[in-house]
């Protein structure tokens, strides 16, 4: 686990010390370490233009009407693909269910992503979200429905990408498959009563040997020889 940097490493040595008490409660140990600072070449663009680019394969750009920038250069991502056709329908009715949204995640760009769905799509890949929403939901069309790319937001580590995605399809999504649900579980630590009152009672245990120690010192410490009279 990583926790944020701090002056002296305050933070992680407060977990460190609390984390023996944690492990003996969730039955887990867990590694803590300091994230490093941010290089600086992550904080500027890499591209300054704006808007849609050139490219006519960029299915960021192509399918949907843009005001400012796609993102579609962007990278470490978490993204969203929508069926036109049932944007369009739940749009008419919002008291039905959003058929054709998935969530991904990728730490290339957009574009790069959406064109190896638009590959998986034109070979018939069986385990395209594509090919299957086509055949499950638009089995009567006889080209593929368009779908809309975009970006949701723009991480930089790892960790926060993939929860944000998990979170994500938890929540919104109707074409991930089920391997992706579990593909990132999001475990709850949880302390229940029984272990909360363990943890209390081991710190007033702790708090009460302290006290009975300092009133031992207090009794063994040698008198003055003002109070010996």
């Amino acid at each position: 686990m990583q926790v944020p940097s701090t002056d002296g490493g305050t933070l992680l040595k407060s977990l460190a010390r609390i984390e023996p008490r944690l492990a003996k409660i969730s039955g887990y140990q867990c590694k803590l370490t300091e994230k490093s600072g941010k290089p600086l070449s992550r904080f500027f663009p890499k591209d300054f233009s704006s808007g849609r680019c050139e490219r006519q394969d960029c299915l960021v750009c192509i399918n949907q009407d843009l005001k400012g920038n796609s993102l579609c250069k962007a990278s470490d991502v978490v993204y969203e693909a929508v069926c036109e056709i049932c944007d369009k329908l739940y749009r008419q009715d919002p008291s039905k269910s959003h058929l054709g949204r998935y969530v991904g995640e990728t730490y290339r760009t957009l574009y790069e992503r959406s064109a190896e769905h638009a590959k998986a799509l034109r070979r018939f890949d069986p385990n395209s979200f594509m090919v299957k929403h086509w055949a499950k939901e638009h089995f009567d069309l006889n080209l593929a429905p368009k779908f809309k790319f975009k970006v949701y937001r723009k991480h930089f580590d790892p960790l926060s990408r993939k929860v944000h995605e998990a979170v994500r399809i938890a929540s919104s999504a109707t074409m991930n498959s089920k391997s992706e649900w579990g593909g990132f579980k999001l475990d709850r630590l949880t302390i229940e009563q029984s272990d909360f009152e363990k943890l209390r009672s081991m710190a007033e245990t702790e708090a009460a040997s302290k006290a009975e120690c300092e009133t031992i010192k207090s009794l063994n410490k040698p008198k003055s020889p003002w109070q010996l009279r």
